[in-house]
């Protein structure tokens, strides 16, 4: 995991992004984000793809069976962020309703993948964790 360092600056910069997102949307509601939101989104799928990469090898080098969910989810993240990312260029040429709801559409899909995420990891960790107290 060491030569896996740049994830860390890959977070921190998502962090950064994050919080200037919410002063700005806090502090000048009138300025447009849409810009700011698209790039943390292109920079959320690259990240979330390496980070799934590294969660399939930790899954693969302990024989896990979450593996192959692992796999999927790391799609399906993939496919949502570059949702989000094409969704947030299309704000800027647009002000559509139907692009408020596909945005709803592909948040509740990305709840959905959070969730089963969230399930899988609980469960890879406690199947490392059963390997390695035997």
């Amino acid at each position: 995991m060491e030569e896996k360092s740049y994830l860390k600056w890959i977070s921190l910069i998502m962090i950064i992004l994050t919080a200037v997102r919410w002063v700005m949307d806090i502090f000048m509601p009138e300025i447009n984000i849409n810009i700011l939101i698209t790039v943390s989104a292109i920079i959320s799928a690259v990240y979330m793809f390496m980070l799934f990469g590294v969660l399939e090898k930790i899954a693969r080098d302990y024989g896990s069976q979450r593996e192959s969910t692992l796999h999927m989810v790391k799609i399906l993240n993939l496919a949502l962020y570059i949702a989000f990312a094409l969704l947030g260029l299309l704000t800027l040429v647009t002000e559509s309703m139907e692009i408020g709801t596909l945005t709803l559409i592909v948040g509740i899909a990305a709840l959905v993948t959070a969730i089963i995420t969230l399930v899988t990891l609980f469960k890879l960790k406690k199947e490392i964790g059963n390997q390695v107290e035997a």
